[in-house]
């Protein structure tokens, strides 16, 4: 993965949720989508996602999200998945969760 990339996407994340912040509290938007292993209609790089949203990955899919409030990365591979506050709730799928410091950090921290 780029770590640029993520970067860009952390900040674009904190932008939008500053810009915005009636729109962001009023549909508890939590996550962005970072990347996507397959093109697909309902989810696309960069789609904002708000607590509670459900869908089904297939079990070769990889999504790849980071959390708003906090700067948790996630890659989940296959599954329903649940986005939740501050991380998602995977059935029938494998999670990997990242957390780094996103103000003072462009690198995931080490695990």
């Amino acid at each position: 993965m780029n770590i640029f990339h993520l970067f860009f996407t952390a900040v674009i994340a904190t932008f939008v949720s500053l810009a915005t912040p009636g729109a962001a509290i009023a549909s508890e938007d939590v996550a962005i989508v970072e990347d996507l292993s397959v093109e697909r209609q309902d989810l696309q790089v960069l789609d904002i996602l708000g607590r509670g949203q459900t869908f089904r990955l297939k079990p070769d899919e990889v999504l790849t999200l980071v959390y708003l409030n906090t700067c948790i990365q996630e890659v989940i591979t296959g599954g329903t998945v649940t986005i939740g506050t501050n991380k998602s709730r995977i059935v029938d799928g494998k999670i990997k969760a990242i957390p780094f410091d996103c103000e003072s950090e462009i690198n995931p921290a080490s695990e």
